[in-house]
């Protein structure tokens, strides 16, 4: 998955992009796609996806953005990082298809000079799987740096999982609990929110 950066408009580009994401990915962030040459055998696509961003004065790899802050993202942009990427998941469970597992190499930070958006920009079939029966199958190799569930960390790879948004949900949790740390959120939103994605995700595999 490649993406560029010119001229307020996103390219996202690959040759295992997920199809029915898409639709997602352009509803979640509200962003007006101008060009579109996939080639698609109905669950991948071949090719690229052009987005108009209004008003985006800057783009930064989440990687970048999160050294600029000193790794720990402020309260808003933390509550902002949970909604958006729980919002995209739960657009992607519509249609049957989940995030198990999310890296932040995986997210760009848009930002128009006061405002900023976090990104999630792998759309391809090594991110996102499609559910039958209800359930995914992990494959072997998560990659370094990763936040998933529990189960996937001490269970044997290749995985069945039968709670896949569950997973997903418990993933963007510790990511954002790990961007934010524990200071200053007790008994906020924030922290709520983050309590049932993660303890009690714990709770039922124990």
């Amino acid at each position: 998955m490649k993406f560029s950066f010119t001229n307020n408009t996103l390219t996202i580009a690959g040759d295992d992009i997920v199809a029915d994401s898409i639709a997602c990915f352009l509803s979640t962030y509200q962003f007006s796609q101008v060009n579109n040459e996939l080639k698609t055998d109905g669950l991948t696509a071949n090719g690229f996806v052009e987005v108009k961003l209004k008003n985006v004065k800057e783009i930064y790899l989440f990687s970048d953005y999160l050294k600029s802050q000193k790794y720990l993202l402020d309260y808003n942009s933390a509550m902002l990082l949970f909604y958006q990427t729980n919002e995209l998941v739960l657009k992607l469970k519509q249609v049957g298809l989940y995030v198990p597992v999310f890296h932040i190499k995986d997210f760009v930070v848009l930002s128009d000079g006061e405002k900023i958006w976090f990104v999630y920009i792998g759309l391809n079939d090594k991110k996102i799987f499609r559910a039958v029966d209800g359930e995914i199958i992990v494959p072997l190799n998560t990659g370094s740096g990763a936040f998933f569930s529990p189960e996937i960390g001490i269970k044997r790879l290749p995985l069945k999982v039968n709670d896949p948004y569950g997973c997903s949900i418990y993933a963007i949790g510790l990511l954002v609990k790990t961007c934010i740390g524990d200071d200053n959120i007790y008994a906020t939103k924030l922290y709520w929110a983050l309590l049932r994605a993660i303890e009690e995700r714990i709770y039922l595999i124990v």
